[in-house]
């Protein structure tokens, strides 16, 4: 499963804008990481690439990205390691593979949420992916 929204509704109790504004948040981190990252594995800054990806790490939580989780938190672990250069790219080119599926649904979803939002409706989509 690529994501669970569970967490995210019920920390909302149903606010399709608040909702809609967390999708927004990780829209753009997630833009942010990849963007950042590129740009470190290219200068084989590996230190910050770990420390970007704890930092990207610590704001997926209500989004239920376990996958994704699990190894940005083995990219961090791997960037602090001498000789894991390989190790951390390959880890890299897998969070950013998944993300890349995973932004256009999170983007729909937060459509979904400025739809609603706009009507007052409460979410009704199904909340888990993958």
């Amino acid at each position: 499963m690529l994501y669970d929204l569970s967490d995210l509704h019920r920390y909302s109790k149903g606010d399709s804008g608040f909702e809609g504004d967390l999708l927004q948040a990780f829209l753009d981190q997630a833009s942010a990481f990849i963007s950042q990252v590129n740009g470190l594995t290219a200068c084989s800054r590996l230190a910050e690439v770990g420390r970007a990806a704890h930092k990207f790490r610590s704001s997926i939580s209500f989004f239920g990205m376990e996958a994704i989780r699990a190894e940005l938190e083995l990219l961090e672990g791997c960037c602090n390691e001498d000789g894991r250069q390989e190790h951390a790219l390959k880890l890299y080119f897998s969070v950013k593979a998944q993300l890349q599926q995973v932004i256009p649904k999170i983007e729909k979803e937060r459509r979904r949420c400025r739809q609603a939002q706009s009507r007052g409706l409460l979410p009704l989509s199904n909340s888990k992916n993958g």
